[in-house]
């Protein structure tokens, strides 16, 4: 196996697995305590390299990335079911790390983030791949996710990690690389671009 990740508590005890075999599993604790309930399990075309649950406020999603490139998105639907939602050409090899954005926009706790209510973002996540790139993904219901591309490092990427954002007035994404460089990604509003330190 690659990767292990726990759902929010809110879903009680569920965990997700990926790895060189191809198959993403997801396993629930049945109520004698045992971890033997496999709940979800589906085989992709090449190794499962990296798994990431989403916000608990987007519902049980669990996003996967692949050794062909691919980032492939699956989520439980009200008759507890799970359904593939997404699956797209994510990098030209290998996807190394994702990461789910913040279900809260920038700016949140601050005087330029009140609103009288909360309005859910669009689900975001970054992957990073063997391309070298850092890639950020939108996704909506039953449409492409839109790609942008937040920078690139001199090697592989292997890892992205986005930062929760309530009370910081940017969206931050770090990357670290084969390269032996990690960043710093900050997204400029106003620009709507992003630079790295």
């Amino acid at each position: 196996m690659w990767q292990v990740s726990w759902a929010h508590p809110k879903y009680e005890s569920v965990v997700a697995t990926c790895g060189y075999d191809n198959k993403v599993k997801v396993w629930k604790r049945d109520p004698n305590g045992n971890w033997e309930n496999n709940v979800f399990q589906y085989t992709l075309n090449s190794s499962v390299n990296c798994i990431s649950w989403a916000p608990w406020e987007y519902g049980l999603i669990l996003a996967a990335g692949t050794a062909e490139g691919r980032v492939v998105v699956f989520a439980r639907d009200a008759d507890d079911a799970w359904v593939k939602t997404h699956d797209f050409s994510a990098h030209k090899e290998s996807v190394n790390g994702i990461s789910w954005g913040p279900p809260t926009e920038p700016a949140l706790l601050s005087d330029e983030g009140k609103s009288d209510k909360f309005i859910l973002p669009p689900k975001r996540l970054v992957s990073g791949g063997n391309d070298n790139l850092v890639c950020l993904w939108e996704l909506r219901d039953e449409a492409e996710p839109r790609k942008t591309v937040i920078g690139n490092h001199g090697d592989w990427v292997r890892d992205v990690a986005w930062c929760n954002n309530i009370g910081l007035k940017a969206d931050l994404v770090a990357s670290c690389s084969e390269d032996k460089t990690c960043r710093v990604w900050t997204h400029e509003a106003k620009t709507n671009s992003w630079t790295s330190k």
